[in-house]
């Protein structure tokens, strides 16, 4: 189920990725890191991981004041 969910949001992804705005640059670095995300295995669940705490944090570091 969460591959199923993470492959839409992929998919879904690209369309908004290199609009312009505040929040471009943000998003062109989470797409890179979506990207690796989607290029590691299915078994690497530790690789995965990491790629997707990275983008959480840049996020974050947008949101939180």
């Amino acid at each position: 189920m969460s591959s199923d969910v993470c492959r839409r949001l992929y998919e879904e992804l690209p369309r908004d990725l290199f609009r312009l705005g505040p929040d471009s640059e943000l998003w062109s670095f989470a797409a890179t890191w979506i990207r690796r995300f989607h290029a590691a295995g299915e078994q690497n669940y530790v690789e995965r991981f990491i790629y997707l705490w990275v983008t959480f944090n840049a996020w974050a570091a947008q949101v939180v004041p």
